[in-house]
C-alpha cells in the first residue's frame, strides 16, 4: 500500500457515514468566546497524504482500513464514526506531535439534499509540552458538491487549487472551541477553525494537500502562552 492510502478519503468515509446515519447526538454551545487583545495566534498542520498514521470506520464503507488488521467501528452505537490519526507540524512544516481526530456524522445530513455535517473533536499531543483539546461543528457539503461527489460517484477526480473552511460552530463566531489542555497548556480557552488548501482529490477518495487548525487563545488570567517556540 503506498503512503497515500494512509490518509485516504477523510471526507468520502464521512459521506459513505452520512449515507446510512440515523440519528447522532449534537449538544452545541451558543455563547461566543471573546478574543482579548493578548490573544495568540498559532496554526498548526497537516500534509496529506503523507503525515497519515491511521484511519478507521464501520469497516464496510468502500475504503481499506489502515493498517490493515486495525480494529473496525463495527458495532451499532459507533459505527457512524471516524477516526484518524496523524503527525503533526507547526507553523514551519516541522513534525512536533501527533493528533487524533474523532468524527461522528450529523442527523442533520443527508446525502439526498447535498447535507454533510459532523461533529469533531481533536487531540493535538506535543510530546514535553503538553496536549490541547478541541471542538467542532463541522459542514462539508460544499466540499461534497464540487468536489467529493463528482469524483466518487463520475470519476471526475479534482485536481486544482481550493481553500476552505468547515468549521461552522459551535461558538456563535462560526469557530469551534478550545476546551482545554495540559502541561503549559493547561487552563487554555479560546477558539479556532479548520481550514483545508486542497489541491487533488480522486475516484478513490484519496485526499491531497494541507489541512491546518488556526488556534486563537489566552490562558487564566489573560495572559497569552507562547505555542509557536
Amino acid at each position: 500500500m503506498t503512503s497515500s492510502a494512509q490518509w485516504i478519503g477523510v471526507i468520502s468515509v464521512l459521506a459513505a457515514l452520512a449515507a446510512g446515519c440515523n440519528k447522532s447526538t449534537d449538544d452545541s454551545t451558543t455563547a461566543e468566546t471573546p478574543a482579548p487583545a493578548d490573544t495568540t495566534h498559532v496554526t498548526f498542520m497537516m500534509f496529506a497524504p503523507d503525515d497519515g498514521i491511521a484511519t478507521t470506520h464501520s469497516g464496510d464503507k468502500p475504503l481499506p482500513l489502515y493498517p490493515p488488521g486495525i480494529g473496525a467501528l463495527s458495532d451499532a452505537k459507533i459505527n457512524q464514526g471516524f477516526i484518524l490519526l496523524t503527525k503533526l507540524r507547526d507553523e514551519n512544516g516541522e513534525v512536533i506531535g501527533f493528533t487524533s481526530e474523532q468524527e461522528v456524522v450529523s442527523s442533520e445530513s443527508d446525502l439526498t439534499t447535498g447535507q454533510l455535517k459532523t461533529q469533531s473533536s481533536w487531540t493535538l499531543t506535543i510530546p514535553g509540552r503538553g496536549t490541547i483539546f478541541l471542538y467542532e461543528n463541522e459542514d462539508q457539503s460544499e466540499f461534497l458538491a464540487k468536489a467529493g461527489i463528482p469524483a466518487l460517484t463520475q470519476g471526475k477526480e479534482w485536481n486544482e487549487k481550493w481553500t476552505f473552511v468547515t468549521t461552522v460552530g459551535p461558538d456563535a463566531s462560526a469557530r469551534g472551541v478550545i476546551v482545554g489542555g495540559t502541561g503549559e497548556f493547561e487552563g487554555i480557552m479560546g477558539t479556532f477553525r479548520e481550514v483545508t488548501h486542497l489541491s487533488r482529490f480522486t475516484s478513490k477518495g484519496e485526499l491531497f494537500g494541507t489541512i491546518e487548525l488556526e488556534l486563537a487563545y489566552v490562558k487564566p488570567g489573560g495572559a497569552a502562552a507562547a505555542v509557536a517556540q
